[in-house]
């Protein structure tokens, strides 16, 4: 199991690495984290899958368009802020652009149309936290070998017993238990790489 990795230290320096244009490692890894969370707030304000995904690509070129003028600003709000600023925009142009009876789509639940900024940051943060725990773990089990993600799978996720995770795979209990303590360090690390909260300035024309 290696316990390497790429990411960058903080947000913020992944989101410099975005803005000199040359990181493709940087824009994936922002692509990889957000876009499912951009989908999904569409979805959840009731834009139709087809329309999400065209309404995603927009927010996405925004951002590759003004991310070079981004500075750090204790001041002047937060990353993900701004980002579901420009989401909120696009949903709207959508919104202007399609026939009422054609904006909306169901979802589980019902779609919630046109949210409040409340519900909308609400919906937000539930989504990227979400989010960041599938990344995180997307990411982990690329370092595991087989057995090794089986075991952790078990013992974490499914909530097995070390004992009998242990029996099943051939090993001892003990190296079950030394699995699950390293793989969840892991986990925390990455999280708290990709939850880290970004303070950007100088963010113009960006809606």
């Amino acid at each position: 199991m290696s316990l390497g990795t790429s990411f960058p230290s903080t947000a913020f320096s992944l989101v410099r690495r975005m803005g000199d244009g040359q990181d493709q490692d940087a824009w994936k890894t922002f692509v990889d984290l957000y876009a499912p969370v951009l989908y999904r707030i569409c979805r959840r304000q009731g834009v139709k899958e087809w329309d999400a995904a065209d309404v995603v690509q927009n927010v996405l070129a925004r951002v590759s368009r003004f991310v070079g003028g981004f500075e750090a600003d204790h001041e002047r709000g937060r990353f993900r802020n701004w980002l579901l600023t420009i989401t909120a925009n696009e949903i709207r142009r959508h919104r202007r652009r399609t026939p009422l009876h054609q904006n909306f789509d169901a979802e589980p639940g019902g779609p919630v149309v046109q949210a409040d900024q409340t519900t909308l940051q609400t919906q937000w943060a539930a989504e990227l936290e979400t989010r960041v725990y599938e990344l995180a773990l997307e990411r982990i089990r690329q370092e595991l070998d087989a057995t090794s993600w089986q075991a952790f799978q078990a013992v974490w996720i499914n909530h097995g017993e070390p004992q009998e995770v242990a029996a099943r795979l051939g090993r001892k209990v003990a190296w079950v238990y030394k699995l699950k303590h390293q793989v969840l360090g892991r986990l925390r690390e990455e999280v708290e790489r990709l939850a880290s909260d970004t303070i950007l300035s100088s963010v113009t024309n960006g809606g």
